[in-house]
């Protein structure tokens, strides 16, 4: 398997407190890695690298061979790299299919248009792309389901 995403040498400092220093990670496509550590450890700083909230300092981050270093965050989103909050921020009253297909089918201005997952380009083929996605993380029987109905745990994994 290849690299899709890669981590080189990527410091951030606030002041003076050094909160990444170092680090480096490869995460090879089709493998699931966490990231653990007490709290201050910089996780969350790393995360916000990945994401584009914080720039690093130094250092190199790349998703499928595309630097993510000074994307901003709405654009690395569509390049499918994006991070899940304590508080999940889901759509209470639509069910659970909804909320998938929600991503490709809005645009930043608005408009409902296509602009997330290259290359579908109908509702049907969101919808079957979204079912596939539900199958992938074991919630495709919950797809009717509306959201606020779904335990906190559900929820974040929605």
């Amino acid at each position: 398997m290849s690299t899709i995403l890669e981590i080189q040498n990527v410091n951030k400092r606030f002041g003076g407190l050094q909160a990444l220093d170092d680090v480096n990670l490869k995460v090879e496509e089709g493998h699931v890695h966490a990231i653990i550590g007490p709290n201050g450890a910089g996780k969350s700083t790393l995360l916000n690298c990945l994401v584009g909230r914080l720039v690093p300092d130094t250092g190199a981050v790349t998703f499928g061979g595309k630097s993510l270093i000074g994307a901003k965050p709405h654009e690395i989103n569509q390049m499918g790299v994006s991070r899940v909050f304590q508080t999940p921020e889901i759509f209470e009253d639509l069910d659970v299919l909804q909320n998938v297909m929600i991503p490709a089918l809005a645009s930043r201005d608005g408009a409902f248009k296509l602009n997330f997952w290259k290359g579908v380009s109908a509702e049907a083929e969101i919808r079957d792309l979204a079912l596939h996605t539900l199958e992938d993380v074991g919630m495709a029987d919950k797809r009717h389901m509306e959201a606020k109905a779904m335990s906190r745990g559900d929820k974040r994994r929605l």
